[in-house]
């Protein structure tokens, strides 16, 4: 019962939290904090742009989704793959595959740097277009 009540808390925080994207886009909504990174430096982090390409996602346009924030949407299936393995202890199989740490560090510090890279192609990955 208890990995029960801990699938229904989380499915239903993901519905509340879906619904208030959903209804209050970024940058037009208090809801979304400013990024401290970004503020302090003017560069971008690995998560800038996440918000707006959940928005974009929960509003069905995934081409706008991915200009946001490629690398989200990317590893958008393995993160829901984990939870709802941490969660139910089905699909241990599958999740053994994808549970690989050092190379997500490893693709997120190059996204980092790669978004940065002020000319193109890496200016694709920039989020604020």
């Amino acid at each position: 019962m208890k990995g029960q009540t801990r699938a229904l808390l989380f499915l239903s925080t993901m519905i509340l939290s879906s619904v208030i994207i959903y209804f209050n886009p970024p940058g037009n909504s208090r809801y979304y904090p400013k990024c401290i990174f970004k503020s302090l430096t003017t560069l971008e982090c690995p998560g800038c742009g996440s918000a707006r390409s959940i928005y974009s996602l929960l509003h069905g346009d995934i081409l706008e989704a991915a200009d946001f924030n490629l690398l989200l949407l990317i590893l958008l299936p393995v993160l829901m793959i984990g939870i709802f393995t941490s969660l139910t202890g089905h699909c241990q199989k599958l999740w053994d595959i994808f549970n690989k740490p050092r190379i997500y560090l490893i693709l997120i510090s190059l996204f980092w740097i790669a978004r940065n890279i002020p000319f193109f192609p890496f200016t694709v990955l920039h989020s604020d277009k």
